[in-house]
């Protein structure tokens, strides 16, 4: 598919010289074809995203005139390809797609995943080594001996679940997880070099069902229950359900909660039933104070300080005011007992 995809729509960049009476419009080239610059000409310019073994590959070029670049111009997207052409300078600079989801079955309960931005190493890559996708995923794979790391994307259907399941070897390991670049600081190493885990008893349990993802009734069984909170379009999905898989379990219930989607899992029957999940806040929601509040707050404490210690230095004033009257009408008393005293004295010398 992808070898086709470039057949047919992704001219060489390089050969511009001599075609300029067919090719009118200037496009952006960006992709492996272009290997002589971010320009080329043709009578229109497409944008493509092809999946290349679990990997989405977005590409920009032009198109000459031909008819079976108009019937690929023309023909419905695809999960495996989409295809967007226009007409006019550089119409393909800002074009952004995305694959639609297949119309798969989904697992009793099992919520559906977002598209995230995961790190791409190895294989085919943009030059920004980004990728989109529902899980990331880093794999380590013996060739000839050697050891290759790659990383990339996998979309959340039986292919994906099943690449992210399969149990280490000696030849390949992969590791999977979900959420903004997750795979960026993964480092697998071959069996062997990790510490064994001991199997775990994969016991199933009844759990609470509720969502669209749910059958007929509101019950279903699975390793663990879990609830979950998605924003989608500005609208909040709840749901309840059950993991069959036990490694998309894990995996799953592992992904640190977001602003748009939150994950809480658990074991044991009917476990989920009274649980509820919220999403973080946003730092934009945050209580918002103003100047004056802040202000308050900040010298309201101090005005109390304040006033209560211009009371209490009123009540010391008034207890040592009232300590010196009594003083001085004690020093008064005895005045008049000495004048006595020396008046009787007085008298006595005389007589």
């Amino acid at each position: 598919m992808f070898a086709l995809v470039l057949i047919i729509l992704v001219l060489p960049c390089s050969s511009l010289e001599g075609e300029d009476s067919v090719r009118n419009s200037v496009c952006l080239c960006d992709g492996s074809s272009c290997s002589s610059g971010d320009r080329c000409f043709g009578q229109q310019c497409f944008t493509s995203l092809s999946i290349l073994n679990g990997t989405s590959v977005l590409q920009k070029g032009c198109i000459l005139g031909n008819e079976e670049g108009s019937l690929r111009c023309s023909s419905p997207p695809s999960p495996e390809l989409v295809i967007e052409c226009c007409s006019g300078n550089l119409c393909n600079m800002n074009v952004s797609l995305q694959s639609p989801m297949k119309d798969v079955e989904l697992s009793a309960g099992r919520p559906v995943l977002r598209d995230q931005e995961c790190v791409c190493e190895g294989g085919v890559c943009e030059r920004d080594h980004r990728c989109a996708g529902q899980q990331c995923f880093s794999s380590l794979k013996m060739i000839d001996g050697v050891a290759v790391q790659q990383k990339g994307c996998l979309r959340d259907d039986e292919e994906g679940r099943a690449t992210c399941a399969m149990p280490p070897s000696s030849a390949h390991v992969v590791k999977c997880c979900q959420g903004h670049l997750c795979n960026m600081n993964v480092t697998v190493q071959a069996p062997g070099k990790e510490e064994e885990v001991k199997p775990l008893i994969r016991q199933e349990h009844e759990c609470v069902c509720e969502g669209s993802s749910c059958g007929t009734g509101n019950r279903c069984m699975g390793h663990q229950c879990f609830s979950s909170l998605t924003a989608n379009a500005g609208s909040l999905v709840y749901q309840k359900g059950c993991f069959k898989v036990y490694e998309q379990s894990t995996l799953t219930c592992k992904t640190p909660p977001s602003r748009d989607q939150i994950v809480e899992c658990c074991q044991g029957p009917l476990c989920n039933m009274n649980s509820t999940v919220e999403l973080p806040v946003k730092a934009d929601e945050l209580p918002n104070y103003s100047v004056t509040t802040l202000a308050i707050v900040i010298v309201a404490p101090i005005i109390v300080l304040i006033i209560l210690s211009a009371i209490a230095i009123l009540v010391f004033r008034r207890i040592h005011h009232n300590q010196m009257e009594r003083l001085t009408s004690r020093d008064a008393e005895y005045g008049t007992i000495d004048g006595l005293i020396a008046s009787n004295v007085g008298e006595s010398t005389l007589a």
